[in-house]
């Protein structure tokens, strides 16, 4: 069975030191609730939720700085908007210039529209 580095497998056998949630609140400059509801309950990003990596050592939870940023860079990603200009939806004002734009190439294609 592979493990990946998000895995809770992954993540003791890393050779990352585990940290705190408190500690991770800490050096992020957040409550350590924050990083609790980062790992139960995730960030919703296009749709779906990415969880921040975590494993339960004994009574408490511990992930790694590099889960962390890892986690960090991919809700980051799926948050910015898309490269792609296909993907991007117009603004009405952009949109009314397009059909504009349209309908001329039509008219000198066909004539005007009685």
């Amino acid at each position: 069975m592979s493990t990946t580095l998000d895995s809770p497998a992954g993540l003791l056998s890393s050779g990352q030191p585990l940290v705190s949630f408190a500690a991770v609140a800490a050096k992020f400059g957040v409550n350590a609730a924050t990083v609790w509801r980062w790992a139960s309950r995730g960030q919703t990003v296009s749709g779906g939720r990415l969880r921040m990596p975590a494993v339960r050592v004994g009574n408490s939870w511990r992930t790694t700085f590099e889960a962390v940023a890892r986690w960090s860079e991919q809700v980051t990603a799926a948050a910015l908007p898309s490269d792609n200009p296909a993907d991007a939806t117009p603004t009405p004002k952009q949109r009314a210039r397009q059909v504009e734009r349209a309908s001329r190439q039509a008219d000198a294609i066909f004539g005007p529209s009685a």
